[in-house]
């Protein structure tokens, strides 16, 4: 990676005609693509020159992205050595480190960068960002608007900064801050993303769902991959539905899933006949869901339909405002078969590993849904004792008294187990 800082002079001049003419043909290749080809070319000017730390800096800047990280690190580190003032290693080798997640030993690269060129803008952005990895937001802030300072049309740096402010509870700031990233780069989906939450975190739900339609055109988004194709239209609210057949599609985790298949009775209330395709773990659980017709896994052949849509994208569609999000509560509930074989084999995990008949059922009433992580972390942890694990989750769960048990004596039994 090159930041707009110079490049180190204190070895071009010295190297050898042969060397040089190397080194130059492995930029060409590197700026064309050609990794490989440029990384051999790196290496014979080193053969000849060992001490070429623009040879150095650029093998560290190939090789990482190659996705060789440690060895980069060594590389820049190597050219640091002959030359502590370069600003463009230093800056690449906090890049490498900041990817490694080696975010204190990123954090001083930057620093020295910043100290040998004040006025690098990129420095300051690249700060920023590993701040507020290590969640000091105010710090981040402040590099931030800094960077900004010194190149005010940077639309990454102004994206961080929203969302620095979103996080610091300044949702206006925060919407200020998107919006001139927009309207410096009207097409720049992350920015528009980003302001759909700080909408939405604030109650406009009519602009944040609109908004949120921006994640499909997102390439650096991970939904991108995910993203569905069909060739029947997509519904978005604006077409009838009565007398045709809507097919819903789960997008992002399983939460979301979860989360958002409520909307599905609001759709069928519209009269559409509904298909719910979910990921293969939630077929099971919700396969009585109200309002949806035919539920399949994702994979699975797809029945016919006239329209489809994201779960994510029903709130757009269905014009939800706070008043109007789906509150109908349960709204999922396990077979209750099923429930009883679940916890039948979870008492009888219990007994495997010591635990009395009694406490043993009680651990099983309490439910794998309440306990989940405590139960986890007792088989992880390979003790015969339950009782620490259990007697946290009863703190945890001191005002579910639904999930907990009856009794002093209950508890008492579970914390001996």
């Amino acid at each position: 990676m090159e930041p707009n800082v110079p490049r180190g002079q204190n070895t071009l001049d010295r190297v050898t005609p042969s060397a040089h003419l190397l080194f130059q043909r492995a930029c060409a290749l590197h700026e064309s693509g050609d990794l490989e080809q440029a990384k051999s070319l790196c290496w014979a000017t080193l053969k000849q020159q060992p001490k070429h730390v623009e040879a150095l800096n650029r093998l560290g800047t190939i090789v990482g992205q190659l996705g060789d990280l440690p060895f980069a690190v060594q590389v820049f580190r190597q050219a640091l050595l002959i030359d502590p003032t370069h600003v463009t290693a230093t800056y690449n080798r906090g890049i490498a480190l900041y990817n490694l997640r080696r975010f204190d030993a990123a954090l001083l690269h930057y620093d020295r960068v910043i100290e040998l060129m004040p006025d690098c803008s990129d420095a300051h952005f690249s700060r920023g960002n590993v701040l507020r990895d290590l969640g000091r937001l105010q710090p981040a802030r402040a590099s931030f608007e800094q960077a900004l300072a010194l190149r005010h049309d940077n639309v990454e740096c102004l994206v961080n900064l929203g969302n620095v402010l979103r996080e610091l509870g300044l949702t206006d700031a925060a919407l200020d801050s998107f919006d001139r990233a927009i309207e410096l780069r009207p097409d720049f989906a992350e920015a528009h993303c980003n302001r759909a939450h700080a909408l939405l975190l604030g109650g406009d739900f009519d602009r944040g769902w609109l908004e949120y339609e921006w994640r499909r055109k997102n390439p650096t988004s991970p939904l991108r991959k995910d993203a569905r194709e069909f060739s029947q239209p997509l519904w978005l609210g604006e077409q009838p539905i009565a007398g045709l057949t809507l097919m819903l599609h789960s997008e992002q985790g399983l939460g979301d899933t979860l989360q958002f298949c409520r909307y599905a009775k609001r759709v069928s209330e519209l009269g559409a006949r509904v298909i719910l395709e979910v990921p293969s773990p939630l077929v099971t659980l919700l396969q009585d869901l109200a309002g949806v017709s035919q539920i399949i896994a994702r994979g699975a052949q797809i029945p016919p339909f006239d329209y489809h849509c994201s779960l994510m994208s029903l709130p757009r569609a269905l014009r939800t405002s706070i008043a109007t999000i789906p509150n109908h509560v349960p709204y999922l509930c396990s077979n209750s078969e099923r429930r009883r074989a679940v916890m039948s084999a979870l008492a009888a995990a219990f007994r495997q590993r010591g635990v009395p008949d009694r406490a043993a059922s009680l651990a099983a009433q309490v439910g794998m849904a309440a306990l989940g992580h405590a139960v986890a972390a007792w088989f992880e942890s390979g003790s015969t004792a339950l009782g620490a694990h259990v007697e946290q989750a009863f703190i945890e769960l001191r005002d579910l008294s639904i999930f907990a048990p009856k009794s002093g004596s209950e508890t008492e039994a579970l914390r001996q187990a």
